[in-house]
């Protein structure tokens, strides 16, 4: 069975490249990027700063600092090597 997920995006047009199996642009980016999308889920789960709050704001703010902190170590990595 063939799953449908739509996409929402801002970043690409809705143009169709991949003429044998007539996929758009957004979903070819996606199938080529998403193995970065589950490094990042596993390392935010490794290196996790949350703490236990019911408060959503603060779930919000944890979860981007988990994502901004993976984010300068890569960048750091790749400046210094």
């Amino acid at each position: 069975m063939k799953c449908r997920c739509p996409f929402i995006h801002t970043m690409h047009q809705n143009l169709i490249s991949d003429t044998q199996k007539t996929k758009p642009d957004t979903t070819l980016f996606y199938n080529a990027n998403k193995i970065g999308v589950g490094i990042m889920d596993s390392m935010c789960r490794k290196y996790s700063t949350r703490s236990a709050t019911r408060w959503r704001p603060a779930t919000v703010f944890f979860y981007t600092l988990d994502l901004t902190s993976i984010n300068s170590w890569v960048l750091f990595k790749k400046a210094t090597r």
